[in-house]
């Protein structure tokens, strides 16, 4: 029987009680690296540590499965390869009050022995202890399958997800159902200085001269804070979304933008800002991976 338990918020992602926050981590970034062959999504310690402190517009639980050898061994004594898969449940403290995002992964090496089903369950017992009805998970695929009898098509019609995935059936196996299908995009760097000068001066005889690029590092500057929850909103409202029904208001817009970029890997903001009507267009956030490849 698989062991699960919930990650304490230490004052400190170092100290002897965050043993269970590293070994999250540390599974955490296991999966992610045997999902996409590289590292440039793992995560540290700190900046998990710092997603889970108190919050006005949301609340992060962090989950952990032990493995049947460590049941019984105290928390901050544990192995990092105690902690066979991990369980996050987020949830709105602002608008969408009946939601709730969870999640699961489980280490390779210990899938198809019902860690993620163990891990799931407890995810959805806490959602519901907070009184959340509508529930949304995901899966992370490095390649998108052909049509066909081994591919599950969105309802959008656009996007599919292979049916062989552990993580696929996971979830389908319980009733739950594919509502959309998102694209992570990498680029390479760097590019080619000619190709990316006709790219820019077609962007801008396109653009006038209404609009020009802003650009930050880190949390989004005070002055664009309001534009940028518009954004934000219109972005996530934009794509098909089949029968997902998520939407922030106006105070979660504003927030969720505070939020953004100030913890994490690095990331780098570039907006179009329509002079005229003072409001931004089209964004890019780019990710840094320190000391892997040059990706965006």
């Amino acid at each position: 029987m698989t062991t699960v338990r919930e990650v304490p918020v230490t004052a400190t992602a170092t100290e002897p009680a965050a043993a269970l926050l590293r070994a999250y981590v540390d599974a955490w970034n296991d999966v992610s690296h045997n999902t996409w062959g590289h590292d440039d999504f793992v995560r540290e310690p700190v900046e998990m540590l710092e997603a889970m402190r108190d919050k006005p517009y949301e609340k992060l639980v962090r989950l952990v499965a032990i493995d049947d050898a460590h049941a019984d061994t105290p928390s901050d004594e544990l192995p990092l390869e105690a902690v066979t898969g991990t369980g996050v449940v987020l949830l709105p403290q602002q608008d969408n009050l009946t939601w709730a995002y969870v999640g699961t992964t489980v280490r390779p090496a210990h899938r198809g022995r019902g860690v993620g089903g163990a891990i799931l369950e407890s995810c959805v017992r806490v959602a519901r202890d907070h009184g959340r009805s509508t529930l949304m998970a995901e899966t992370e695929h490095r390649v998108e399958p052909p049509e066909g009898p081994e591919s599950l098509t969105a309802p959008t019609g656009s996007g599919r997800v292979p049916l062989d995935d552990a993580g696929v059936r996971l979830l389908t196996k319980r009733g739950w159902d594919l509502e959309q299908v998102a694209r992570r995009s990498v680029l390479d760097l760097p590019v080619d200085p000619d190709a990316l000068e006709e790219h820019r001066a077609r962007a801008a005889r396109a653009a006038g001269d209404e609009y020009r690029t802003v650009g930050w590092d880190g949390p989004v500057p005070d002055e664009w804070v309001d534009a940028m929850a518009e954004l934000y909103t219109e972005m996530s409202d934009a794509p098909p979304m089949g029968g997902l029904r998520v939407r922030a208001g106006p105070l979660g817009r504003r927030t969720g933008a505070l939020a953004r970029g100030a913890a994490g890997p690095a990331r780098h903001r570039v907006v179009d800002d329509g002079r005229a009507a003072r409001a931004v267009g089209p964004a890019r956030r780019l990710h840094d991976a320190p000391g892997g490849p040059a990706r965006a």
